[in-house]
């Protein structure tokens, strides 16, 4: 055990590019929990589930993109089985861990090492009665689909001309193209 009342705990490893590894025994197993590798300025390396009590940050001052999380599935089977996601869980009152939402990054096809087959989709999922359903998927083309509604407040506009829009009111939708009222439906009973 290492121990101090004042002052640093250093652990050196002084030969060019020399790892930091930390092992522990597992069952009757001796694994590697932790790598920090040396020539790659300490980047650590966990076998397992890094479990924290708080929020993890991460900064960097750049100019450019920073990327502050990078999540890599190097499933390389030749089908769509390698997803990556992020899931996201509220507890209820009895303190359960429950599945509240994921975003999950799937492949559309097979990936191989040909650039026109590496197209992948982005799916939203939400909890309903504790389960988790998938609601909307954005895929490679740009396209959206919904299992549900969509709840606009007010207008949805074209992307290259604002002027041309669907505009709603309370029991009326408009149709505007450049400005101008092209048609006006209103609910009647």
């Amino acid at each position: 055990s290492l121990a101090t009342t004042v002052g640093n705990i250093t652990i050196d490893a002084q030969a060019n590019d020399a790892d930091v590894i930390i092992k522990v025994d597992d069952g009757g197993a001796s694994i590697t929990a932790v790598t920090f590798d040396g020539s790659e300025a300490g980047a650590a390396t966990f076998n397992s589930t890094v479990t924290t009590g708080d929020a993890i940050t991460a900064t960097k001052d750049t100019d450019g993109e920073f990327v502050a999380l990078k999540l890599v599935n190097q499933s390389d089977a030749a089908n769509t089985t390698g997803i990556v996601s992020i899931q996201f869980d509220l507890e209820d009152t009895a303190g359960t861990a429950v599945d509240a939402a994921k975003i999950a990054v799937k492949k559309e096809a097979s990936f191989t090492s040909t650039v026109g087959t590496q197209d992948s989709s982005v799916v939203f999922s939400t909890s309903k009665n504790g389960t988790l359903n998938e609601n909307m998927t954005l895929d490679s083309e740009g396209d959206l689909t919904m299992s549900g509604g969509i709840f606009v407040a007010d207008y949805v506009s074209h992307a290259d001309d604002p002027d041309t829009r669907l505009a709603f009111t309370v029991n009326q939708m408009n149709v505007e193209v450049g400005g101008i009222n092209a048609a006006k439906f209103t609910a009647t009973e």
